[in-house]
């Protein structure tokens, strides 16, 4: 019924029909403004024991790294903290045994770490592609330091992702598009309230 109700709506607009040419140009300005009003309502704060408080003393201490899964460290969020919330950032973007053993090693001075994931795929095959040994590292991290989790993507990789319960922070952000991460940011940085809802259920958080 679904599907046939769909199928009568391109109908009636046309966009059945191989004739149909879309007209009009692409306003980025009103995408833009939508995404950013999405991501200020779709944030979720699924586990705050004083987060921000942790990261700000820590960055007073000269405790505090950032680090970024699957994206390099000139991503938004970090250009975004960066006046702010000073630190040093490492990023790891493939899941090497070696480049696994060489942040172990770049992060041993600091006791708290902000870490970003941003979901290398959208869909759950091969855990969205997150390796082994990166889930493995997350797990020894989550249980060595104090981290908070910004998660960029697929809010279904949180159930993959393990010792979830001893990290001091996660934040839900649904997207990686620029606005989101500058949401995020915003957030962090003003310890805002989170205005959304996980629409999945997560285990042992």
């Amino acid at each position: 019924m679904l599907c046939s109700g769909i199928m009568k709506c391109k109908q009636k607009a046309g966009i059945l029909d191989r004739s149909f040419v879309p007209e009009g140009e692409f306003d980025f300005e009103a995408t833009s403004i939508l995404n950013r009003l999405i991501a200020d309502k779709s944030t979720t704060k699924i586990k705050d024991n004083n987060s921000s408080l942790h990261l700000f003393e820590a960055k007073n201490n000269n405790k505090l790294a950032k680090l970024s899964l699957y994206k390099n460290t000139d991503n938004i969020f970090f250009k975004s903290l960066n006046i702010v919330l000073p630190s040093k950032k490492f990023a790891l973007e493939i899941g090497s045994e070696d480049a696994i053993q060489q942040m172990k090693e770049d992060l041993k001075c600091f006791d708290t770490i902000l870490v970003t994931l941003f979901v290398p795929k959208a869909k759950p095959l091969n855990n969205f592609d997150i390796e082994d040994s990166t889930l493995a590292f997350l797990g020894e991290l989550f249980s060595s330091k104090k981290c908070v989790l910004y998660l960029f993507g697929n809010p279904y990789a949180l159930q993959v992702i393990p010792n979830l319960k001893s990290t001091i922070g996660i934040i839900q952000v649904y997207q990686d598009f620029r606005e989101f991460q500058e949401s995020a940011a915003r957030q962090l940085l003003r310890n805002s309230r989170c205005r959304g809802s996980l629409p999945v259920t997560i285990n042992d958080i």
